[in-house]
């Protein structure tokens, strides 16, 4: 179970990340000059806006995308990786939210080492994407576990399964808190 869902994890990480990128580079240059990869991702936003609400076109002022536009671009597009089997919702937007973050500290870092350089050990490196195949860390929020009593045991009930974890005498279980697996 948790070995499929940090591999849906990192393949949602790398698709939202592919977004990213392909506009900030589509931004930059002009349209003439897109490769098929910006152009595909330019269309694929255009198509979407209108199911999109309050969200406008990227420009090459306001390029960066944002985790709620992410969030609605992938609803909208009903994309694969976002409505992967067996993958919670709000696992998937915590995912988008983290690719959004790395994305604009790298921007903001690359702000700071114009102004600075020398408070840096070298110039910021754009975020990379996560090898293909491969796991990351995911976070269930307590809309997605839940304790449960079970066989006079507490366990943890994890999202679309019948598989639980066993944790034994829990203090409080008025929430969660933030329960990260790890790769």
């Amino acid at each position: 179970y948790f070995d499929r869902y940090t591999h849906l994890a990192n393949n949602l990480f790398n698709a939202t990340l592919f977004r990213i990128r392909q506009v900030m580079t589509a931004m930059n240059k002009d349209e003439s000059k897109w490769t098929e990869n910006e152009r595909t991702v330019i269309e694929e936003i255009r198509e979407a806006l209108p199911r999109m609400l309050k969200c406008q076109m990227p420009t090459k002022t306001n390029w960066l995308l944002t985790d709620e536009f992410l969030k609605k671009l992938m609803v909208a597009t009903k994309n694969p990786d976002y409505y992967a089997n067996g993958f919670s919702a709000q696992t998937a937007q915590q995912i988008i939210t983290l690719t959004a973050r790395t994305m604009k500290s790298f921007t903001e870092s690359c702000k700071a080492y114009a102004k600075s350089p020398e408070k840096f050990l070298g110039k910021p490196a754009l975020p990379h994407y996560k090898k293909s195949g491969g796991q990351m860390t995911v976070t269930f929020t307590n809309q997605d576990c839940k304790f449960v009593e079970q066989n006079h045991q507490m366990v943890l009930k994890f999202p679309k399964t019948k598989d639980t974890l066993c944790v034994g005498q829990v203090d409080d279980l008025s929430t969660l808190g933030c329960l990260k697996m790890l790769t």
